[in-house]
């Protein structure tokens, strides 16, 4: 289910969640249920976000039914198991419940930054530093989803942020290293250039010069053994869930140099990313809510980007677009 999630394959992703409730549901595997619960969850969070976008009131209705049946069974089994509090076992389920709970939120759109930050405190004390990055990261995204303040909300985000791409790196997590890149790029947040020569990912600390933190080992053993972070044949990391090029940071991970690029008409790479998203027929609101903007701030984007290219409208800027290739990334 996680590795059909990175490849932004949603109907698979749920036919496996599916497929893993069922087959634990019935067990007395409360710990796994609590895990497969908040696989299930997420799922579910990302389908409804998808139908939201596409307004499809049944889907999400159904996603939210299912997701409330789904916690309400895996916390009757981790309770009735009796394990107490301070077991191992005990806390590593209620982290996973938490994690539930908080896609749950995130589902029905009322989640916030400090539920993912309590997250990613529960995982820190079990001491799974990928699930810190995962919370990490949807605690960085809660912040860039709710800010009015664009600058005040990056200004947020950016900490968590940093936070899971150093966990990511360091992990050699190349498909979610590539997800945090993605929102990074959409809200205008820089992340750390690739790995230095000798190893090492660098950090740029806010108006500082750069720090050195610890190394990635793209090579190496890895301590967490996901499918959808596992390399492929060739030795790179299996970049899933974007479609497009992957970008500098990840081509720098992975070890491939970056494309050579020449802006065509003029077009920032601000103005890039809102074509790209012109060319997917998205509304102002839209590309707004995707690149953390205001409504008034895609319109003028939107108008500069028709002034460039010469044509009088939306359909014709993406044509133009398409045919040309003008935009060299898209955004899911």
């Amino acid at each position: 289910a996680s590795f059909a999630l990175w490849r932004g394959d949603l109907t698979d992703a749920r036919r496996a969640a599916e497929r893993g409730w069922e087959r634990v549901r019935e067990t007395e595997d409360w710990s796994l249920m609590a895990k497969m619960a908040a696989t299930a969850l997420e799922v579910d969070a990302e389908i409804a976000l998808a139908a939201r976008e596409r307004r499809e009131i049944a889907t999400i209705a159904a996603a939210r039914a299912h997701a409330a049946e789904v916690l309400a069974a895996a916390r009757a089994a981790v309770t009735a198991a009796g394990v107490p509090a301070s077991f191992g076992s005990r806390r590593g389920a209620e982290a996973m419940l938490a994690t539930a709970a908080a896609s749950r939120a995130r589902l029905d759109g009322r989640t916030d930054a400090a539920t993912w930050a309590a997250v990613a405190d529960d995982w820190a004390a079990v001491g799974d530093r990928y699930q810190v990055a995962r919370a990490r990261w949807r605690e960085a995204e809660a912040f860039l989803a709710a800010g009015d303040d664009a600058r005040a909300a990056r200004r947020l985000a950016r900490r968590p942020l940093l936070e899971a791409a150093r966990i990511a790196a360091e992990l050699g997590a190349g498909p979610f290293l590539r997800e945090l890149t993605e929102l990074a790029g959409r809200a205008l947040i820089t992340l750390p250039g690739p790995p230095a020569a000798t190893g090492s990912w660098v950090a740029a600390g806010p108006g500082a010069g750069a720090a050195p933190v610890a190394a990635a080992a793209p090579g190496g053993q890895r301590s967490d053994r996901r499918l959808s972070d596992r390399r492929l044949s060739d030795g790179r990391a299996p970049i899933a869930g974007q479609a497009g090029p992957p970008s500098d940071l990840v081509r720098g991970f992975i070890g491939e140099p970056p494309p050579k690029r020449t802006d065509t008409f003029g077009l920032s790479p601000r103005e890039k990313e809102v074509l790209a998203l012109i060319t997917q027929g998205r509304t102002n609101r839209e590309i707004g809510a995707r690149l953390f903007i205001t409504d008034r701030t895609a319109a003028v984007h939107v108008r500069r980007i028709l002034g460039k290219l010469g044509v009088s409208g939306r359909v014709e800027a993406a044509t133009v677009a398409i045919r040309l290739g003008l935009t060299d990334r898209q955004s899911r």
